[in-house]
């Protein structure tokens, strides 16, 4: 029954390729720029994930602290759920820090008599816990320590890149979703102009005891055809194209990582379905 609907659909929409191929040219041109886009979003959003998850505080002791009452604290700061690792900077660890980060200007540090940062505990916060919410129940935990003068965070650094992330997130889900609704709505209009253009053959064959599968099931089989030409072909075309993008940054020491392959397997697969799922559309609507 299968074999003979194809055979059927074969001889009588002769004109159909002409479409498929038009399909077939517009799902590359848009999987490219989709895959192409995917690329970048996907280095952009691991470089923000690896930044943004880098929060750090510093707490600094009060001038006179004791040796213990320091290794005390970085000992139950270290043992918070929150915490990766504690390190202490001693008061001429900070002041070489100092010196660095001011540069050339770091000379004139050495005009001071005596040494006036404080012992420092550096707090590196796991990337699980640098959501506002826990970083707030951090801040509270610090200020119950009565030997800490004061403490800052690289929170008020982070935010912006966590912003960043957050929207070019959602840019790329709005884009997945309008890659998917414009290949649906060509596989759509492909199927509903076969359908209309043919529809007094269908209502003979229907007359003859032709089931609505015996239609329908030719159209699902090519949209799952050609989603499959369509998503494969574009798929290595992006990848090749990725790995001369990634050489030509790599010479400006721009180090990018290209799509793993099992992402461009799921892809296939996934759009594929998709093709499918276009032709099994017209079921219980037009016929």
């Amino acid at each position: 029954m299968i074999r003979t609907s194809l055979k059927v659909f074969d001889t009588v929409f002769k004109d159909r390729f002409k479409h498929r191929a038009g399909n077939v040219l517009l799902q590359c041109f848009l999987f490219t720029i989709f895959l192409t886009f995917t690329f970048f979003f996907f280095n952009i959003n691991n470089y923000l994930k690896k930044t943004s998850s880098s929060v750090v505080f510093y707490a600094f002791f009060k001038k006179g602290a004791s040796s213990e009452g320091i290794a005390l604290t970085k000992k139950a700061i270290s043992n918070w759920p929150e915490v990766s690792n504690v390190k202490t900077i001693s008061q001429n660890e900070g002041l070489e820090l100092l010196k660095k980060s001011l540069g050339r200007e770091g000379t004139i540090l050495n005009t001071l008599e005596s040494n006036p940062l404080p012992y420092t505990l550096e707090i590196n916060i796991k990337p699980e816990f640098t959501d506002k919410e826990y970083l707030a129940q951090i801040n509270e935990k610090l200020k119950k320590y009565e030997q800490l003068e004061w403490f800052d965070s690289t929170e008020k650094f982070i935010s912006p890149l966590l912003q960043i992330r957050k929207y070019t997130s959602l840019i790329f889900s709005l884009g997945t979703v309008t890659v998917i609704f414009l290949i649906l709505l060509t596989l759509r209009t492909t199927n509903r102009i076969f359908f209309f253009k043919y529809k007094n053959a269908f209502s003979l064959l229907e007359l003859l005891g032709a089931r609505k599968s015996f239609v329908v099931f030719p159209l699902i089989f090519e949209g799952f055809l050609e989603l499959l030409f369509s998503s494969s072909i574009s798929s290595v075309i992006s990848f090749y194209l990725t790995l001369v993008v990634k050489e030509e940054l790599s010479l400006l020491n721009i180090k990018l990582a290209t799509l793993p392959i099992t992402f461009y397997v799921c892809f296939i697969i996934l759009f594929s379905l998709i093709g499918a799922v276009g032709g099994l559309s017209l079921k219980n609507r037009e016929l």
